[in-house]
């Protein structure tokens, strides 16, 4: 019996001294690591996911919400902890914001503008954008006004102010459920012209709350990078959330033949809901701004093309409905569908990338970052093959 006890102890010393070293060489590997590795390290050593330093790109403004900062070079930036890309801004015309030009002037001619948000900005390397895949594979010369966290008040006043004076044949207006939300947030949280509406939010799920933890795991999430890599491993994070947090935290994680996606954020769902009053005072908005922008390229004889990008979770539907359930998933694509009929009733026209997306979806691929909501270079480049395939289709590409 002494033995058999001799020789567990013998082999539980061996097992912590084998997890002390791991511990060890893991904090000195981070350099190293695969992102979500790192990110998973970083957060235990820092209490932060990204690198030491880093800060956004974007800030608040007045007048569009967010505008990205001009003159940065070769900065890096986070779409979370895992996703990364570098950014490079030229101001405009001395403008206060910077956007993500292919060089600081445009001394050709612009065949193409584009005007959106995060998903015209693109959170990958420049030249994996779906704008800068488009422009070149079709000789187009393009401008890329996109601008993380911003609606369509804000896409008018770009349209307006930066590509009027362009004149291009061909405006591109991006589109993403979200948009109905951020014109609302625009109004009455920035430039606070009109009052916030009074929300009964017993009417609507309410937001997840962190989940209570023992206090050796507790001690575990803050103190050791080895369990903090099995926890974004196995749970997609790192650690307890905070309150504001868990409205961000995808609860979801669905597994196909190229990837991972996690989805399902609290946040997302509430902003496509047109259920809620908001993001109905924001449709109001976003009405007005497409009919102003109708006119306007019209004026100078362009065209103006919606594009409509769709989220993660409709993308993937054959895997998400099931879990969010039916009628839940109705929820999710009302936004997209609001705005498909306003195509109709303002007579745009849009094309929506849905369909084709959900079939490349559909066959395994993988459009989106695992922990964002973005599209990552595979994504951008078929967003890239779908227009050119619709542009062709409809006579709006230049005759070289």
């Amino acid at each position: 019996m002494r033995r058999v006890a001799k020789i567990l102890l013998i082999a539980a010393v061996w097992v912590v001294i084998s997890v002390l070293l791991l511990e060890i060489v893991l904090r000195l590997a981070v350099p190293v690591l695969p992102p979500r590795l790192a990110a998973a390290a970083r957060e235990v050593l820092t209490g932060r996911g990204y690198i030491e330093g880093y800060s956004n790109a974007w800030e608040y403004d007045t007048e569009h919400f967010y505008i990205v900062k001009p003159n940065l070079e070769n900065v890096l930036q986070f779409g979370s902890p895992s996703v990364s890309f570098r950014l490079t801004t030229y101001s405009l015309w001395g403008s206060r914001m910077g956007f993500r030009l292919q060089s600081p002037e445009i001394n050709y001619f612009v065949d193409a503008a584009f005007v959106g948000d995060s998903h015209t900005f693109c959170f990958t390397e420049l030249e994996d954008c779906w704008v800068t895949v488009l422009s070149r594979e079709t000789g187009m010369g393009t401008v890329n006004f996109g601008q993380p966290v911003t609606g369509s008040l804000s896409h008018l006043a770009y349209l307006e102010g930066f590509v009027a004076p362009l004149r291009p044949p061909l405006v591109v207006w991006q589109f993403v459920g979200n948009d109905f939300n951020d014109d609302y947030g625009l109004m009455a949280n920035i430039r606070r012209e009109i009052e916030p509406v009074e929300v009964d939010m017993s009417q609507f799920p309410p937001a997840p709350s962190p989940s209570p933890v023992s206090p050796t795991q507790d001690w575990l999430q803050r103190n050791s990078v080895l369990y903090g890599m099995v926890q974004m491993l196995t749970m997609g994070r790192v650690g307890g959330l905070t309150e504001d947090e868990m409205k961000h935290w995808d609860p979801y994680q669905i597994t196909y033949r190229d990837g991972v996606l996690q989805f399902g954020r609290w946040i997302e769902r509430m902003v496509a809901d047109m259920d809620y009053p908001p993001n109905q005072i924001g449709y109001q908005y976003t009405r007005q701004a497409l009919q102003q922008a109708q006119a306007d390229v019209a004026a100078w004889g362009g065209q103006l093309v919606v594009l409509l990008v769709p989220t993660r979770e409709l993308v993937y539907q054959d895997q998400t409905e099931p879990i969010l359930g039916e009628s839940e998933f109705q929820v999710w694509a009302s936004a997209h569908n609001a705005m498909l009929g306003l195509c109709d009733e303002l007579q745009l026209t849009c094309f929506d990338a849905l369909p084709g997306l959900r079939e490349r979806a559909q066959q395994g691929e993988h459009l989106y970052w695992t922990d964002d909501p973005h599209l990552n270079p595979r994504g951008n480049a078929v967003l890239a093959e779908l227009m050119r395939i619709y542009l062709t289709e409809q006579g709006l590409l230049p005759q070289r």
